[in-house]
């Protein structure tokens, strides 16, 4: 039964794929550009910097792999790992019935599937070391949690920052509170030196904003609304595998605080609350299998039943796969992207953040967005406003001139209608569907 989950679970998310073969999620390109650069970081990547991902992937690079062909391999490693840590928790902490079920609650997650989708790689192996560090806690292993909570914060630092949080909740109910300070204090100092070198540009920025009321700062995800209406088919089944804390099983009671501590973190919307439900909606499969386990032993008079919802579960996914699961880029246009022959040193401007991602990691050119990347040093705010609206040939021309030349000017099918003056010579010529140079430079 496991080896038949796990099928699917790879099948589901290697399906969108094999159908467009194209990375889902726009920070693929962001991937596919640290990949080739690693360890030399710009500085606009330096804010909460995550190392972990790239320490597995430079020496592959090093070796000749090239970095496209293990895009979509980490990505789908990060998930078997969070898919693996997930069993074995549960299997160890209650049964493997239990734990089978996890990992089922785990494939239909539209959450889990939609954290996928946008490849947040860092995340998602993140959770995967979270959850064993939350074991290692629970058994009172000391070497083993300080271990994970060291990975944890390498591989990810909002989830550590939220595993911290959960350890100092834990610490406050509990007799041992000796172990419980010695996970904190071990946890932030390995954490800390982890990122020692990066205190000023990537940790102090990154908290400095982490206990504020800000909707504008929530992380690109879901909305918690539709985040919540997506777990509604095992919701109730968290609720009530929560009621099951105490009752001879004082193990599960650091899964308990984690589940409180994160849902009052998004709840209250504090920063990167949209992207922290992914981490509260892996908790909330842990409770669920707990909750479904239990119901299932208790009305095993209604087995029929049970099928029939478990098969809803699988038909919803599917349906939810099929439906969001095409990437933010046709393969057309990547190919695009990819055989774009520019001079060596030119410059591209992109009308759209996505956009500027997937040229950063296939160009191998400077790129310049709005709001986005190390180059957006050329326009101002009203600027860029009067570049992407529709404006006399003139007056874009004098903009154009104030950029590094040669500039490539990339426009997605979207904002075609903004730029009405591409079709009007001779200041735009167009070098291929998407791509126009900017020649009136004199």
């Amino acid at each position: 039964m496991l080896i038949l989950i796990l099928t699917g679970f790879i099948l589901l998310r290697l399906l969108p794929n094999l159908i467009y073969q194209v990375p889902t999620g726009y920070d693929a390109g962001i991937y596919l550009y640290l990949f080739k650069i690693f360890p030399q970081i710009p500085q606009w990547q330096k804010l909460g910097f995550s190392p972990g991902l790239f320490y597995l992937s430079w020496p592959l690079v090093k070796l000749g792999i090239s970095p496209e062909s293990i895009l979509v391999p980490m990505q789908i490693l990060s998930g078997i790992f969070l898919f693996g840590c997930l069993y074995f928790v549960v299997k160890k902490l209650i049964d493997k019935k239990t734990a089978l079920l996890a990992v089922f609650l785990l494939t239909i997650s539209a959450v889990q599937f939609r954290a996928f989708w946008y490849f947040y790689v860092k995340n998602v192996f993140a959770l995967g070391l979270m959850i064993l560090s939350l074991y290692f806690l629970s058994q009172k292993k000391l070497i083993k949690c300080l271990s994970f909570v060291l990975l944890t914060a390498i591989f990810h630092l909002a989830t550590f920052l939220m595993l911290v949080l959960t350890i100092i909740f834990s610490g406050f109910f509990t007799k041992n509170k000796g172990f419980y300070l010695k996970i904190l204090v071990g946890g932030l100092l390995l954490g800390g030196l982890a990122y020692l070198t990066n205190w000023q540009l990537a940790i102090k920025p990154f908290l400095q904003p982490m206990l504020t009321m800000n909707k504008d700062n929530g992380g690109s995800f879901y909305s918690l609304g539709v985040s919540f209406l997506l777990t509604v088919l095992y919701l109730p089944l968290s609720i009530y595998g929560l009621s099951f804390v105490g009752k001879n099983k004082s193990n599960l009671k650091p899964f308990f605080t984690g589940t409180i501590v994160i849902l009052a973190w998004v709840t209250l919307r504090l920063f990167f609350y949209n992207r922290f439900f992914i981490t509260l909606d892996i908790l909330l499969i842990f409770w669920a299998a707990i909750g479904l386990n239990k119901l299932m032993e208790k009305y095993k008079q209604y087995q029929d039943w049970w099928q029939f919802y478990l098969g809803i579960l699988a038909v919803f996914i599917i349906g939810f796969v099929v439906k969001t699961g095409q990437p933010l880029i046709t393969k057309q246009v990547l190919n695009e992207i990819k055989h774009l022959e520019v001079e060596s040193n030119a410059t591209i401007l992109s009308t759209g953040k996505g956009d500027a991602a997937w040229l950063m990691g296939y160009t191998n050119r400077p790129v310049i967005a709005w709001k986005y990347g190390g180059e957006d040093q050329y326009w101002t705010h009203e600027q860029w406003q009067l570049a992407l609206s529709q404006t006399e040939i003139d007056e874009k021309s004098k903009l154009f001139k104030l950029l590094p030349q040669p500039m490539y000017l990339f426009i997605n099918d979207i904002n075609l209608t903004r730029w009405p003056e591409l079709q009007q010579p001779p200041c735009f010529e167009l070098k291929s569907l998407h791509f126009y140079k900017f020649v009136c430079i004199d």
